[in-house]
């Protein structure tokens, strides 16, 4: 096969909607940091957006899963809603005092910078994330029903184990940024290198793990 008989082929794979929202994710921060003067403060404010738009979109499938089981659990969005804010707020406290501490700057300077930013970009990006999210699972999740290969309480478990290794991996991510003074770019890229690399390893195994 030459490289034109391969041409639809590789169309129909960056039409995949989990492509697409993935390539998007990873490019928005690089484009951001690069062509618009994007702080590393925005960026973590721009995953911790994807973080809300994805634990959403997850809580949205385990409804789901749970409906479409024979003995469904009760309570299990409640409890994955819980623990994800309990998680969250952590993430927030860490974070708050990695960028106070390692960029010796006010805590009236990061809110300023912060709320400029939701003025002027967040209130677009942040609905276009959420889309992002449901686009890819109409196709990827409800349409061929793979809500009936799963089980709740199983998704449930290993969907919060996973963010509670993730904020472990932050939290020493943070420590170490801050000890050593890496550049932000090279910060930034190694982020997205160990992101990439932890959404198709520990994402993909808690994901099976997930299944009847």
């Amino acid at each position: 096969m030459n490289w034109m008989e391969k041409l639809p082929e590789r169309a129909t794979k960056w039409q995949n909607p989990f492509v697409q929202q993935y390539l998007i994710e990873i490019l928005f921060p690089i484009i951001g940091y690069f062509f618009f003067d994007w702080s590393l403060t925005i960026i973590a404010v721009f995953y911790l957006v994807d973080q809300i738009a994805s634990e959403f979109s997850f809580n949205r499938r385990l409804y789901k899963i749970n409906r479409s089981g024979n003995s469904p659990y009760k309570f299990v969005v409640l409890i994955s809603v819980v623990f994800f804010l309990l998680i969250f707020f952590g993430e927030l406290f860490v974070l708050k005092i990695s960028f106070l501490s390692s960029r010796n700057i006010e805590a009236a300077q990061l809110y300023t910078e912060i709320s400029t930013f939701a003025k002027e970009e967040l209130w677009l990006l942040f609905p276009l994330v959420i889309f992002l999210y449901y686009f890819k699972d109409q196709f990827i999740f409800y349409m061929p029903r793979r809500y009936l290969q799963y089980d709740a309480k199983k998704s449930l478990i290993f969907h919060q184990l996973t963010n509670f290794i993730s904020i472990g991996a932050i939290a020493i991510g943070v420590v170490i940024w801050g000890q050593t003074k890496i550049p932000d770019v090279v910060a930034l890229i190694i982020f997205l290198v160990l992101k990439i690399g932890f959404d198709f390893t520990i994402v993909k195994w808690a994901d099976r793990k997930s299944k009847l």
